[in-house]
């Protein structure tokens, strides 16, 4: 510790560190042994070992080049070039290939002779292996996360560093992220030798960054290589059998390999994103892929979750406009809006769920590749509606084939409008299962813009809005002045109680007139005056507000409680869960699952009498404890006051008559 020497047991990694990929033991100690006897190196001996090193790596990248130069002319084909990136152990992307070639091969050529391949090797290593493009993210992302150092020197908190790399290649890597950066701030990082030397050993400075995202990748590719590589199925469990990509063991990836493996991650496969990435990566749908290519492929399609680029700019666009405080997270209030704008009518509670199931580094908020990621989940979700529609509706006859006249039945299934303005069903050609996605996707979107005024209110909503807003319209105008809204407003209990106040809903009438306007309404108000869908838009910001204080307050009660946000969310879902199944139960709709705040007391006696602990109480202090609550035959349990209820199991008295003493939670 503290020492300037290397030992060389740290050898290779520090070469590694520096680029140098082809530094393995048994080829680097007869160097070793020709400079010391020692099993330290001092910087005067490294010095001494690189340059006695360069020319032995040199002429090892000359034997690899010689034996790809078949035809003995001193050159080959740019199309070589990733088999020799490969071959001496570096990850040929396609952006980095074209990049690099377009900087040495300056007669375009097509071909490079070896002095020409040293200066690609040149170019890589001082990138890391990324392409201008994706220096240029890095570095974007280093900036966001870092911190100055000594002499205004930029330095990125090691605890920033998983975060940093997964809003770069994906969540996929949070688990390899997250294991690197525990390991940097543990001290014992063998890919980041300069830390210790910084006198900043819990920060990393860019090129240190850059070498962790280099590591990452290499981690992606050594996981895939187990997975695509012929492996002895006398050596191999069924289950890795299965999970092998290269099914067929021919060295390379099919179209319909392809499509497996893509399922097999949880994706699926639609032609159009696969044609683009495969673009992308060197080649075109159809074509078999090598291991590399296919490593390159599943890095760009699973960085935008099986998502297209223009419908990843769409949603990076609409993620920075909910951003409303542009911290680069997005919470529960502002992800409802989001919601909500998409055509999704959901609850706070609901959204919360949602929010648990990707939220990798537990903020409670959501940065854009766990939005991205929640988005393919719902996406899947979509997906697999219309794929149960599709193969109801097909031709048994014909595969993949849904007949024109059955089209229109199959999108209502769905619940889309199929009518023409005449009233009548539109004709359709037939379809396969991707151009039917196409026209449910095309069906959604334009009635998400019709519905897009509602304010994500619900028609049974919409409706209580209506009769109130009309009980004040007294000349039937189809607009209220502004004495008429504060008597509205004083029914909801949304009236403003301040001058402050009222100056806000001034500026609210304002937001909403716009909002309603940019939902397409065509007269949202005369001067002066409100119409009824700008009254719409008005109502859902103060539902919002009314939400978010709603919101505080249960993360008062987490607190005051003393549970975990973990614990909050896992009861969240509990709740709703029940909640769910009591008005399945009923045969209600999902317009009233929304509308429904609470539980009916007896389902919650049923609900936490079926738990593992319920002998830790009687029935008599229960009813105590609901009553309490104000939970009777009549007044449903909303979720703070679950919250409450089950902190009193935790802490239940035992009775008399037995019980184990343990704190109590509903199975």
């Amino acid at each position: 510790a503290g020492s300037a020497d290397v030992h060389i047991d740290d050898l290779g990694d520090l070469l590694h560190y520096l680029g140098h990929v082809i530094a393995t033991e048994e080829k680097i100690m007869p160097i070793v042994r020709m400079v010391t006897s020692f099993d330290q190196l001092s910087f005067d001996d490294f010095r001494d070992f690189m340059d006695k090193f360069h020319p032995f790596e040199r002429q090892e990248f000359r034997t690899v080049f010689n034996k790809l130069d078949t035809d003995g002319s001193g050159e080959l084909c740019t199309t070589e070039l990733k088999a020799l990136l490969a071959h001496i152990g570096f990850i040929p992307t396609q952006s980095m290939v074209t990049e690099a070639l377009s900087a040495v091969d300056k007669d375009s050529s097509g071909h490079f002779g070896f002095d020409e391949f040293l200066l690609v090797l040149a170019v890589y290593r001082r990138a890391e292996g990324f392409s201008h493009s994706e220096v240029v993210r890095c570095r974007k992302l280093f900036d966001i996360y870092s911190r100055h150092g000594a002499a205004s020197k930029k330095l990125m908190p090691a605890n920033k560093l998983s975060d940093s790399l997964v809003q770069f290649f994906g969540l996929h890597v949070s688990d390899i992220t997250e294991q690197m950066q525990q390991t940097v701030l543990n001290g014992q990082s063998s890919h980041l030798p300069a830390c210790s030397s910084s006198n900043e050993s819990e920060s990393l400075s860019f090129r240190e960054f850059l070498v962790s995202a280099r590591k990452t990748r290499e981690a992606v590719l050594a996981r895939m290589r187990n997975q695509f590589s012929a492996l002895d199925a006398t050596q191999t469990n069924e289950a890795e059998l299965s999970a092998r990509f290269d099914t067929d063991m021919s060295g390379t990836i099919s179209p319909v390999e392809l499509e497996g493996a893509l399922r097999g991650m949880g994706y699926t496969p639609l032609q159009g994103t696969i044609g683009e990435v495969m673009m992308e990566v060197g080649s075109s749908a159809g074509n078999d892929l090598t291991f590399y290519d296919f490593v390159d492929f599943v890095l760009l399609f699973r960085r935008r979750e099986g998502f297209r680029q223009d419908e990843c700019a769409k949603m990076q666009h609409l993620f920075e406009r909910f951003d409303v405080d542009e911290s680069g997270e997005i919470n529960a209030l502002e992800l409802i809006d989001l919601f909500r704008h998409l055509g999704h009518r959901l609850t706070l509670d609901e959204v919360h769920v949602f929010l648990r199931q990707v939220d990798e580094n537990e903020s409670n908020c959501l940065d854009f590749p766990e939005y991205l990621r929640l988005m393919r989940l719902h996406r899947e979700d979509e997906l697999r509606r219309i794929s149960a529609v599709f193969n109801e509706f097909a031709d048994p006859h014909e595969v993949e084939v849904l007949p024109g006249l059955r089209v229109p039945y199959a999108l209502e299934q769905l619940g889309h409008d199929t009518t023409d303005p005449s009233g009548k069903r539109k004709s359709y050609k037939p379809e396969n299962f991707e151009g039917f996605v196409q026209l449910a996707d095309a069906c959604r979107a334009s009635s998400v813009a019709k519905d897009r005024r509602k304010a994500g209110f619900s028609d049974a909503r919409i409706g209580e809005l209506r009769m109130a807003f009309r009980r004040y319209d007294k000349n039937h105008s189809g607009d209220i002045d502004n004495n008429e809204l504060l008597m509205i407003l004083a029914d909801f209990n949304w009236q403003p109680r301040s001058r402050e106040e009222q100056s806000q809903l001034v500026q609210k009438l304002e937001t909403a007139t716009q909002r309603a306007q940019e939902a397409g309404v065509r007269d949202a108000g005369r001067p002066s005056e409100i119409g009824f869908w700008t009254f719409v838009q008005l109502a859902r910001m103060l539902e919002t507000e009314h939400e978010q204080s709603e919101d505080e307050a249960v993360h008062a009660l987490m607190v005051d409680l003393g549970f975990s946000q973990k614990e909050v969310d896992d009861f969240r879902a509990i709740f709703l869960d029940k909640l769910h199944e009591v008005l399945q139960e009923q045969d209600e709709t999902n317009t009233q699952v929304m509308r429904l705040s609470g539980l009916p007391c007896e389902d919650v006696k049923r609900l936490v009498l079926k738990g593992s602990h319920a002998a830790s109480f009687s029935k008599q202090q229960l009813d105590v404890e609901l009553k309490n609550l104000g939970c009777t035959a009549n007044m449903p349990l909303e979720f703070p006051g679950f919250l409450r209820l089950m902190r009193w199991l935790a802490t239940a008295v035992v009775p008399p008559n037995g019980g184990d003493g343990q704190s109590a939670s509903p199975a």
